[in-house]
């Protein structure tokens, strides 16, 4: 028997298009599927747990430039560009190089820059002066500053 194009079934036909032996190894095909759909709803779930993972680090990228324009927010606030050399300025000594220091002088503090991306973050490129040990000594240390986040 044929199906016709409108699904009736053609009893005219004298032949057969499927042999007996062809529809036993169909039939066992079908009948293992159920391995394929195992491996294929592993292959699923494997797939939405690295999806999930990948949405995750999107997430959490995210939050950390939230993070990073929200502590640059804040030290805009407390540092703004206009009281530059009247409350604070950005001194390093010769002694030890690389190491950044804010001198608030409201506070009578020092504060160490921990990086150079704070110093690019914030636009306090170029305005680094260099001090002597006395002068950066007679400041009390403070706080650290920095725009990024450190895990370690």
């Amino acid at each position: 028997m044929i199906l016709s194009a409108d699904f009736s079934l053609m009893q005219d036909q004298p032949y057969n298009l499927i042999s007996s032996e062809s529809a036993k190894i169909i039939a066992n095909a079908i009948e293992n599927r159920s391995g394929w759909q195992e491996f294929s709803s592993f292959g699923i779930g494997l797939g939405a747990i690295l999806a999930g993972g990948a949405g995750l680090k999107i997430i959490l990228d995210w939050w950390e430039q939230k993070q990073i324009v929200r502590r640059i927010n804040n030290l805009n606030r407390k540092y703004p560009e206009s009281r530059f050399n009247k409350n604070y300025k950005f001194v390093a000594t010769k002694k030890v190089r690389g190491k950044w220091y804010l001198l608030d002088f409201k506070t009578k503090k020092r504060h160490w820059i921990r990086n150079y991306e704070t110093v690019r973050d914030m636009g306090w490129e170029g305005k680094l002066k260099s001090v002597s040990e006395t002068t950066l000594a007679r400041y009390t240390p403070g706080i650290t500053i920095s725009t990024r986040k450190f895990y370690f």
